[in-house]
């Protein structure tokens, strides 16, 4: 058997095939050099999200182009390739009749890993409905609100997304103020005061500023503070600085408003 392969005659009759066997091989080694070099190179610059999906879409990649590639061998050298073809047309049918939200999920998926849209940890909202992003897979989002309540939300279903997560947060504080109190050495007190809490909260990036009268009706001035904080870490900046006009308030014997401001 073994003479039989190596006869010249076995080689001069099948060379072509040989050949063409060789390129075929070929192409496969080359592309799979490509998609390491391209997954090796989007793994350093994309999100946490994508590079654990790099390697997965790569790996799929080149299972389909191997798969095609045997096809092509062994239609080459005259094999009964029906049993491929019946495996694709059932991939076929599959897709068609039920698969059809999955494989949507999947590519939606795909293309907003690379999008960076957000990763694990951000908090983000998602069709209105926000909390941080806890899992995230090829064909789904699961987020933690902030009552507790978990949401898992399709990718193909995602339409809208806000990352709260990527520049900053805002802090706005409306102190309401006796009309009798004389306003210019309450707004220098609070300029003076005020810009210490930046020792205590490090979440602050700027302020807090006090940007002046905002509103004011027969009984009441409404003094109103800024300041820009790390994402999602203005609540306790707010509290800070509620806490800390209190104090002064008291202990400058000033009198707030009426009514708390909004």
């Amino acid at each position: 058997m073994l003479l039989s392969i190596l006869d010249s005659n076995w080689l001069e009759t099948n060379l072509t095939k040989i050949i063409w066997t060789a390129i075929v091989v070929l192409t496969d080694i080359i592309i799979y050099i490509i998609l390491k070099f391209i997954a090796s190179r989007i793994k350093r610059k994309a999100s946490n999200r994508a590079k654990g999906l790099t390697p997965v879409i790569a790996n799929l990649t080149y299972l389909s182009i191997l798969f095609v590639s045997g096809v092509v061998i062994l239609d080459l050298w005259e094999f009964e390739t029906g049993t491929a073809n019946i495996i694709l047309g059932i991939v076929v049918i599959i897709i068609g009749a039920g698969a059809f939200d999955i494989i949507r999920d999947l590519f939606v998926g795909v293309g907003n890993a690379f999008a960076s849209l957000y990763d694990e940890g951000d908090v983000i909202e998602i069709n209105g409905f926000k909390g941080k992003v806890i899992k995230i897979s090829l064909t789904k989002t699961t987020l933690l609100g902030t009552n507790g309540a978990l949401k898992t939300i399709s990718s193909s279903k995602i339409k809208e997304v806000i990352n709260y997560s990527r520049t900053y947060s805002s802090v706005y504080v409306d102190i309401v103020v006796d009309y009798n109190e004389n306003i210019e050495s309450v707004i220098n007190l609070l300029e003076e005061k005020l810009p210490s809490l930046k020792e205590d909260y490090t979440q602050i990036l700027e302020g807090p500023i006090i940007n002046g009268v905002e509103d004011m009706d027969d009984n009441n001035i409404v003094i109103r503070i800024s300041a820009k904080t790390k994402p999602e870490t203005h609540l306790p900046v707010k509290r800070g600085i509620n806490k800390k006009v209190i104090e002064l308030f008291k202990e400058n014997h000033i009198k707030f408003g009426n009514k708390w401001g909004k």
